[in-house]
């Protein structure tokens, strides 16, 4: 059975999961973590977007909340906030540098590093071996600091254009200031949150491909907005979900004012909160009467093995 798409559905599914979050009733989620920001910190603020920056520089393989809590306890630290300050983080020795960072939780120790390797080992290889959080840190310095540590210059020095920002964040002058595990991903989820917390409009991010996870790829097929029988050998579901996707936003589009990468979030939701606890490889969902997008949810099962796929659902 070959893969079908629907994007009527995919527009419907889309509209219900961003009323249930406006309506806080997206099951217990009740507002994105990097939405709790310090006190003292204006939404929006010049100040408060470096300190996104930072922080969404090395937001990567860890769990968010705990980073995210772990950021807003140190800015509302005296000494801990000038670590979200460029010029001061460049101001610093490298040394007394590592050891706040350290001290805040903003950079792995070394026993959480152990635990990795013991329990995620290929996942701590990328780690260890591609990237290293403290020397992201310090790029990502010296890059807001080479725009006087404003984010206004510095997507005006792009002509607020995402593509040429993300050319040159992921392979070009500053292409330091993230890690190599799923770079280009990680720019993008950066310029994501730059536009939903500022006043700028960034041009292009709508053509953005929606960066595409096991959490998107479930969502997209419990919801039945995709259905059919295939594995991830026998088709590149990232490229089809992106496309999927792509066309619902440019029909969606005065239904719901948000950028297919943007998608990507509800549908996490909806997976991590709903589908993956009431599926678990069954044909119905345990979920459904919880669920805002219950009416929608498909027939079938969704079996995952780390990266390896195979689906075989239909529409309800």
């Amino acid at each position: 059975m070959a893969i079908t798409e629907d994007i009527d559905r995919g527009i419907l599914v889309i509209k219900t999961l961003q009323d249930a979050y406006n309506e806080n009733r997206l099951f217990t989620y009740k507002r994105f973590i990097e939405d709790i920001y310090p006190e003292g910190l204006e939404r929006g603020s010049n100040a408060h977007l470096i300190y996104v920056s930072m922080v969404c520089s090395i937001s990567y393989l860890r769990k968010e909340e705990q980073l995210w809590t772990l950021a807003r306890d140190a800015y509302e630290d005296e000494e801990g906030r000038d670590l979200f300050i460029p010029a001061k983080v460049l101001q610093s020795s490298l040394d007394v540098l590592e050891r706040n960072l350290r001290q805040f939780g903003l950079l792995l120790s070394p026993t959480a590093i152990k635990d990795w390797e013991l329990n995620n080992p290929k996942v701590a290889s990328r780690r260890i071996l591609q990237s290293s959080d403290f020397e992201i840190w310090v790029n990502m310095a010296e890059t807001l600091n080479s725009f006087d540590s404003d984010i206004e210059k510095l997507l005006s020095h792009y002509d607020f254009d995402a593509d040429k920002i993300i050319d040159d964040f992921v392979n070009g002058k500053y292409s330091n200031c993230f890690p190599e595990y799923q770079k280009e991903r990680k720019v993008i989820l950066w310029l994501i949150a730059l536009r939903r917390f500022s006043k700028y409009e960034i041009k292009n991010l709508d053509k953005v491909p929606m960066p595409i996870s096991m959490h998107t790829i479930r969502a997209t097929f419990m919801t039945g907005a995709m259905a059919g029988q295939t594995t991830s050998i026998m088709n590149d579901l990232n490229k089809t979900l992106s496309d999927y996707w792509y066309r619902v936003s440019t029909k969606g589009k005065d239904v719901f004012n948000l950028t297919p990468v943007e998608f990507q979030t509800f549908l996490w939701i909806l997976s991590k909160y709903g589908c993956t606890i009431g599926r678990k490889e069954k044909p119905a969902c345990s979920m459904k009467d919880k669920c805002p997008c219950g009416s929608y949810c498909s027939k079938g099962v969704f079996d995952s093995f780390g990266t390896y796929v195979k689906i075989d659902v239909h529409q309800t």
